[in-house]
């Protein structure tokens, strides 16, 4: 098949080429049809401008639902690490709040203690000369 005929039949290129078809259908049954899509072999002619071994290589062109399963695998993996950084920023700002409110406490002690010793040492306001 080539690209125009794969292009009619709504399929695009997966990213896999390789020099050798035995190759390109090993990756094709490996990533896109051991998952349930249909896939093609496109040939495909070397550019005159390319450099390297001239001749033709072969690549893989699969239906729309492999690309489509591939972005929401790609949203799948994106949002767990998004879970996983809101966790990690939540326990650094539960830490920060812990240590806050240790401090608060730290004080509140530290006040209710100077309260104390004042009551108990009854001072006046008179100045010393």
């Amino acid at each position: 098949m080539n690209k125009k005929q794969a292009e009619e039949k709504m399929y695009q290129f997966t990213g896999i080429y390789e020099r050798t078809r035995d190759e390109a259908i090993d990756k094709m049954k490996d990533r896109v049809i051991n998952k349930g899509y249909k896939a093609v072999i496109v040939t495909v002619k070397d550019n005159p401008l390319n450099r390297g071994p001239k001749g033709e290589g072969y690549s893989v062109y699969a239906e729309e639902k492999y690309f489509v399963n591939e972005r929401i695998e790609s949203l799948k993996i994106g949002l767990n690490n998004i879970k996983q950084r809101e966790d990690e920023a939540f326990k650094m700002y539960q830490k920060t709040i812990n240590e806050i409110a240790k401090d608060r406490d730290n004080w509140r002690e530290q006040l209710e203690a100077d309260e104390k010793y004042i009551k108990e040492l009854k001072w006046t306001n008179t100045e010393i000369t």
